[in-house]
């Protein structure tokens, strides 16, 4: 009997996905038609700016950040490692919002000058590097990112729900605001190679974000460091953070095929009638999991988790390995879930290939 009730789910949650991607392939799906109204694909950098960016390619980001659900502020350092990739590099190009400070910029751990110009910096090497050769540059900034608006909203948001009330603070960087809330190279043709994400707040909080939480370290002032780790290459805007008081609610895939079964690593509001509302949709997600893996292949970071961090927004943002999403309901839990393929794992060579 158990064995038929579980056919009967997949053949609904079959045809329902499949509506789903029809109505999405005629253009009709909510976050199509918002990516599609949105007037800003261009690179905020300019041209010269972009330049000096190019002359190197990301091998890791390593975020180390301070972030509270009751405030839009943010403090820490990022850790960048590239590969030199032009003859000669003399300088460091990166893009932060002239509304947070930077602090230092250290290379190899020593102090560097730096010249800024608004949203564009650039750190002056010790010495010109060599092509093939490694810079590792590390910044230090504080401030509040800024609220600019927008079809997707601001880069880095601060807002309690208006369903459930709790207050969260989260990113959502896509396609030029990754540089609100962090130094950074926002290209989409220079995947980061692997990345961390280090979140430190208050202890009362849960931090979300990419790939396996290898660590929660207790700290002496009342505060949590939650250490996000992944080894899956990642473009700029995907890389994000969500920081709320949260409950965690997991469930495994076991998609067939697979070596392993998949985690999936659900952040709920810590309210106790959010989970009861959504337990059902939640409950779909290892089947739609293994429908997707048995469509679109293998799900890309298996190794690591599929997971949702709830925050304050009217849809989802496919951050790689960790959805932001703002309510759980079949439609979007399939086109979130469905973009780790296409969008995350497979990424737009420009912005105009979104639409």
């Amino acid at each position: 009997m158990l064995s038929n009730f579980n056919m009967i789910q997949k053949i609904i949650l079959t045809v329902l996905l499949f509506t789903a991607l029809f109505a999405e392939a005629q253009n009709t799906h909510p976050c199509a038609d918002m990516k599609a109204a949105m007037p800003n694909f261009q690179p905020v950098a300019s041209r010269a700016q972009r330049s000096a960016e190019d002359e190197y390619d990301v091998k890791f980001h390593h975020l180390n950040i301070n972030v509270e659900r009751t405030t839009k502020a943010i403090s820490g350092n990022v850790r960048t490692v590239a590969e030199v990739v032009s003859p000669q590099m003399d300088s460091f190009a990166f893009e932060l919002y002239n509304t947070l400070t930077i602090d230092s910029v250290l290379q190899n751990n020593q102090p560097i000058n730096f010249k800024r110009n608004g949203n564009e910096a650039k750190a002056v090497l010790q010495s010109p590097i060599l092509q093939g050769n490694n810079v590792d540059v590390t910044i230090f900034y504080h401030g509040t990112p800024p609220t600019v608006g927008g079809v997707l909203g601001d880069g880095f948001s601060n807002a309690s729900s208006p369903s459930w009330g709790n207050q969260a603070t989260w990113s959502l960087s896509q396609p030029y605001g990754a540089y609100h809330w962090w130094p950074c190279k926002q290209a989409l043709q220079d995947k980061i190679d692997s990345s961390w994400v280090f979140v430190t707040t208050d202890s009362s909080n849960m931090a979300g974000s990419n790939g396996m939480l290898t660590n929660v370290v207790n700290l002496p002032n009342g505060k949590k460091r939650f250490e996000w780790k992944s080894h899956h290459v990642i473009d700029y805007y995907l890389i994000s953070v969500s920081v709320a008081q949260y409950v965690e609610k997991n469930s495994w895939a076991h998609p067939v095929g697979s070596a392993d079964s998949v985690l999936i690593q659900n952040f709920i509001y810590n309210n106790p009638a959010t989970y009861t509302k959504f337990k059902g949709n939640l409950d779909t997600l290892p089947m739609i999991l293994e429908l997707l893996s048995k469509l679109y292949g293998p799900y890309p970071f298996a190794d690591e988790k599929y997971g949702h961090c709830m925050a304050p927004l009217s849809g989802g943002m496919e951050h790689q390995t960790m959805t932001t999403q703002g309510f759980f309901e079949f439609t979007i839990n399939a086109h979130e879930m469905g973009h780790q393929w296409f969008g995350d794992n497979v990424t737009c060579a420009s912005w105009k290939d979104i639409l």
